[in-house]
């Protein structure tokens, strides 16, 4: 679903309100309470990760993934069909998250996009009508 939401791990947060915690108290030299840091940090990080995501946008999601014999191609990302066995789509107010759960283009990153979320069901046809029987779709 939100891969880039849950990209910031609680321990990374906790990590982080922590660090910044020290770092006030030796650059400005007064003490706070800590648990107000943490509420901040676990309510902006995500909002932080949203704005930093690697996802693009995709207006037309059908249009852009496209396949050819064997393979899927999003974009310049090309995937043999045999390869790919879970597929995301979740929708949040307005927006549709596309993901391949099981494929990271690098430690840590997975392929996927966001897309207009009326576009959903579109997509999930086209991807039923392409990908094997096998694949199994996440929500």
């Amino acid at each position: 679903m939100l891969n880039f939401i849950y990209a910031i791990h609680p321990i990374k947060l906790l990590f982080g309100a922590v660090l910044s915690y020290f770092m006030v108290i030796a650059i400005f030299g007064f003490d706070f309470n800590l648990l107000y840091l943490i509420y901040v940090s676990t309510a902006v990080g995500p909002i932080i990760a949203a704005r930093h995501s690697n996802q693009p946008f995709i207006d037309d999601p059908v249009s852009y993934i496209t396949f050819d014999g064997s393979n899927m191609i999003m974009g310049s990302t090309t995937l043999p069909i045999s390869a790919i066995k879970q597929v995301a789509l979740d929708t949040i107010n307005n927006e549709g998250y596309f993901s391949l759960p099981l494929h990271h283009s690098s430690p840590g990153v997975i392929t996927g996009f966001i897309f207009p979320a009326i576009k959903k069901e579109a997509l999930k046809t086209h991807l039923q009508s392409n990908l094997s029987k096998r694949v199994i779709f996440i929500k």
